[in-house]
């Protein structure tokens, strides 16, 4: 019964209308998924995601980022361990910036890591350290990944309050 239903299809698809029919569809299908490609993502609030990586790279070159570090390490300097705890401040303050863990372990890691080993810190420590401070970037507002959430599920990007930082 099978190889009946295979043998008529293949008779069908052989046949000069259906080659013609597949000709005249296969363009429109073609040019219709491009459509439908291009549209799903020409959104105005995806165009944050390159912005927020413009933004680290502009922190970095800009000299922010160490201004930022003499900051952290102003707030939490004197407390015993200070430096890694300016590590882990400064990661919580780039990660409101940059939007990006692997933005912020760069641009915090290439200054405090060399820094902590100065220091007296073992370089293990110091990378790791910065590795795992730099996870919180996914997880403090505004984020890519949370930016890219809110347009696919077209939840507010700009009210997007996760129930962890909600007040109720």
């Amino acid at each position: 019964m099978l190889g009946r239903g295979v043998r008529f299809l293949g008779k069908i698809l052989r046949s000069p209308c259906s080659i013609r029919l597949v000709a005249k569809v296969m363009p429109n299908m073609v040019a219709a998924q491009r459509m439908f490609m291009f549209t799903g993502i020409d959104s105005f609030p995806l165009m944050a995601v390159p912005f927020f990586i413009l933004a680290g790279d502009l922190m970095n070159r800009g000299g922010t980022t160490i201004r930022l570090i003499d900051f952290a390490n102003s707030l939490v300097g004197h407390i015993r361990g200070g430096l890694a705890h300016a590590n882990v401040v400064a990661n919580m303050f780039m990660a409101g910036i940059s939007g990006s863990s692997v933005a912020d372990a760069s641009a915090i890691g290439s200054i405090m890591i060399p820094a902590m080993e100065k220091a007296g810190y073992d370089r293990p420590f110091s990378a790791a350290l910065t590795a795992s401070a730099a996870t919180i970037g996914p997880i403090i507002p505004p984020s890519i990944i949370m930016v890219i959430y809110g347009v696919s599920v077209g939840v507010s990007v700009g009210g997007f309050s996760p129930p962890a930082s909600s007040q109720g």
